[in-house]
């Protein structure tokens, strides 16, 4: 249950995170490629990637995840 509910609740945390304490950024992205156009939701890769403190978060989450992952791995295989 774990290692398939862990990441998406720290993803959606990430994202609410975003929503409610860094809301000027998302006003103020917008992309390269389309610098006239802007977005009410912030992009999730820039959420748990490059915005602080949601990647030490995600990356915490990570974290966790992975040793569920590898012991439902090793159980599942072995």
């Amino acid at each position: 249950m774990v290692g398939a509910l862990l990441p998406g609740i720290g993803c959606y945390t990430c994202l609410l995170y975003t929503f409610i304490f860094q809301r000027e950024r998302i006003d103020n992205f917008v992309t390269t490629n389309c610098p006239k156009v802007h977005s009410s939701f912030p992009p999730v890769s820039y959420s748990i990637g490059v915005w602080e403190p949601q990647k030490s978060f995600w990356l915490f989450v990570l974290f966790i995840h992975v040793q569920a992952r590898i012991f439902f791995g090793v159980v599942s295989w072995g």
